[in-house]
């Protein structure tokens, strides 16, 4: 069986939502219940495959700048331990011990260990991150819970880790009465018929038992962070850099067709001009009809100001018409084979319940892949000349590199 339980987050400032996701990471690996962090290691190794936490932004289907956040805590066992995995569930929501201070300075160092040493694996997904951190709110939170910023904030806690401890203990100890049992939550449940019914009759092993207290709905009390295009210099011979522009969301008309011409950037341009002429590894075009950002990126990049000319040729190509039928349809298959492959069973209740809190119906769903099959030429057109080609100097972009890269390519920029 496959749990998740879901609390919608309160009313939070920016510095709690900062700490979100440091919370997040810990509230699993420590202690619960009258367990220390060993005990209840030993206990979910024992009885479960495994706990973990996650935060989602839950981005609205009819309009990208409205999110409604969530946090959950998930796991899976046998169905002879379902007692002890909800036991488990109840222990962390209810007691997670963040009063052991030598385990939580202990996460945090692997924690950062792992993040200062892996930098340049986390290159590409970090410059994509942070060249959308100012365009939406969903770029903005993803950016500082995903990318570069989660490992400067790391940084500054643990370049004083002795004294920063104590307060960061109290402050996590506070998050937790603000996002666990708050207003109300939901339970997900993947699992065969009978072992629900079971569960049922057990009143499911006491979890829905949990007291619950009433705060402000979560509302978005945080200004986005403005940025320009920049560098952030890293140890790398090779560049990793990405464009971002601000788009349109699902529910948009054009958002189909939009989503075809981001294969048709990647397979008839920027394959060409950036990995066989330039010499990067890899290069690509990213839509995500959900938060409604594009990006154009080219990672393992000996260049920078060719690859971001090759940015703006791909627009200006696709804009004037240069693709044939055989390449919409090449472009089609790509994405239909991501949105029909088959959801494993154990994510398929997760997944229909994160649908419905994106409000994003199942006809929704089902008219948007129609539109991608029936969509042609003058509908991909008219998606990049409205949504693109109309701003097409005003990407910020975001590249991860050497300085000594970036200063000689400077005068080309």
């Amino acid at each position: 069986a496959y749990v998740d339980l879901i609390f919608n987050l309160p009313k939070l400032s920016l510095k709690e939502l900062l700490l979100l996701p440091l919370f997040s990471s810990l509230v699993t690996d420590i202690g619960a219940g009258k367990r220390n962090y060993i005990e209840n290691l030993n206990f979910i190794q024992a009885c479960t495959g495994g706990i973990s936490s996650e935060i989602f932004l839950n981005v609205q289907t009819d309009d990208f700048d409205n999110i409604v956040p969530s946090i959950s805590i998930s796991s899976k066992a046998l169905y002879r331990n379902a007692d002890m995995m909800f036991s488990l569930i109840k222990d962390i929501v209810e007691n997670p011990i963040f009063s052991d201070r030598s385990r939580i300075k202990e996460c945090l160092l692997q924690q950062y260990t792992y993040l200062e040493n892996s930098i340049v694996q986390h290159s590409m997904s970090w410059a994509t991150s942070l060249s959308q951190s100012s365009l939406s709110p969903a770029g903005f939170l993803s950016s500082k819970f995903n990318g570069i910023d989660y490992l400067n904030n790391l940084r500054e806690i643990i370049n004083d880790l002795d004294k920063n401890v104590e307060k960061l203990i109290e402050e996590l100890s506070a998050l937790k009465e603000k996002v666990f049992c708050v207003n109300r939550a939901d339970l997900v449940i993947s699992s065969n018929g009978d072992f629900y019914k079971n569960l049922k009759k057990n009143n499911f092993y006491s979890l829905l038992d949990l007291k619950f207290k009433d705060l402000s709905p979560f509302s978005k009390s945080f200004e986005i962070e403005k940025i320009k295009s920049q560098p952030t210099f890293i140890s790398s011979p090779v560049a990793f850099t990405s464009s971002s522009y601000r788009a349109i969301g699902f529910s948009h008309k054009d958002s189909p067709a939009l989503l075809i011409a981001s294969k048709l950037f990647g397979n008839k341009i920027l394959h060409k001009k950036i990995r066989e002429e330039g010499g990067a590894y890899g290069s690509g075009a990213t839509y995500s009809p959900t938060i409604g950002l594009f990006s154009f990126f080219g990672y393992r990049d000996p260049h920078i100001s060719s690859t971001l000319q090759a940015f703006k040729f791909a627009i200006e190509e696709i804009s004037n018409g240069n693709f044939i039928d055989t390449d919409i349809d090449e472009a089609k298959l790509g994405i239909i084979q991501k949105t029909d492959v088959p959801i494993s069973p154990g994510a398929r209740a997760m997944t229909a319940y994160l649908w419905l809190k994106a409000n994003k119906t199942d006809k929704m769903r089902q008219e948007f892949r129609d539109k991608i099959l029936s969509a042609n030429k003058e509908d991909i057109i008219k998606a990049v000349k409205n949504n693109l080609l109309n701003q097409i100097d005003d990407a910020i972009t975001s590249t991860f590199c050497s300085k000594e890269l970036f200063d000689k390519e400077m005068p080309k920029l």
